[in-house]
């Protein structure tokens, strides 16, 4: 019954949020094809496959339940690109991140994680501004599954009784800077947004019994901006 309870609840959170899916996804390919129009006209192409990593820490920012629940450790991702005209490109990823317990719990021995798995979509555009130098305009949709581990119910009654994992969409607009160190990669420095369509629900790590949310604000889904690290490499053949 109760874990019936929060599924239903999970849905209609879901549902509430479609709306705000579509205005934010909307807004962002908007500003993505602003940016894209702005590009030079004449750039040399880069290779036809490629594949592209990036590491960065995430800072939350929305939802201040889930930002006095959890920090970032990390998050990391990798996809398979295929450019389709001019520099233009399309491809596929997965993406893992991890975020721990805040300190408040952590006295209290808690030591609850929160994994995330994401697969994507990625659409992008890559514009030179220098000879060697190129800047990145891309938009990650995909779909993430979050487990939370390390649990610690404080009562025994509870263990079990809730789902420790929730899934749903997200889109992450991402901006970065490249050099090409030789014709086919390049290393670079990135920031992006990410939007979870997902409610944070403090009762599913068991959070909720040991910090009083009624007084903490969670109107709005859990998301955190990203700056990092990462590498682009071009798969040609070999002469």
């Amino acid at each position: 019954m109760v874990s019936q309870r929060f599924v239903t609840k999970n849905n209609i959170s879901l549902s509430n949020n479609v709306n705000t899916f579509v205005r934010v996804l909307a807004i962002v390919i908007l500003l993505f094809l602003c940016g894209c129009i702005r590009a030079q006209e004449e750039q040399k192409p880069l290779p036809r496959f490629s594949v592209r990593a990036n590491i960065s820490i995430p800072k939350v920012t929305s939802s201040k339940a889930f930002r006095t629940s959890f920090l970032g450790l990390y998050e990391a991702n990798a996809t398979f690109n295929v450019r389709l005209f001019s520099n233009f490109f399309i491809g596929v990823g997965y993406k893992n991140a991890l975020f721990k317990s805040q300190s408040y719990f952590q006295q209290k021995n808690l030591y609850t994680k929160m994994q995330v798995h994401n697969g994507f979509l990625r659409v992008g555009y890559d514009r030179f501004y220098a000879e060697h130098s190129f800047a990145t305009f891309a938009l990650n949709m995909g779909y993430n599954f979050n487990k939370y581990t390390n649990l610690n119910p404080k009562y025994d009654s509870l263990a079990h009784k809730y789902p420790a994992q929730y899934s749903g969409p997200f889109i992450q607009p991402e901006i970065g800077l490249y050099f090409l160190v030789e014709d086919n990669f390049a290393l670079g420095a990135h920031v992006c947004y990410n939007y979870n369509f997902s409610h944070f629900d403090p009762s599913l790590p068991y959070l909720d019994k040991w910090l009083d949310y009624s007084n903490i604000s969670n109107s709005w889904n859990p998301s955190w901006i990203n700056f990092g690290f990462g590498f682009y490499y071009g798969l040609v053949r070999k002469k």
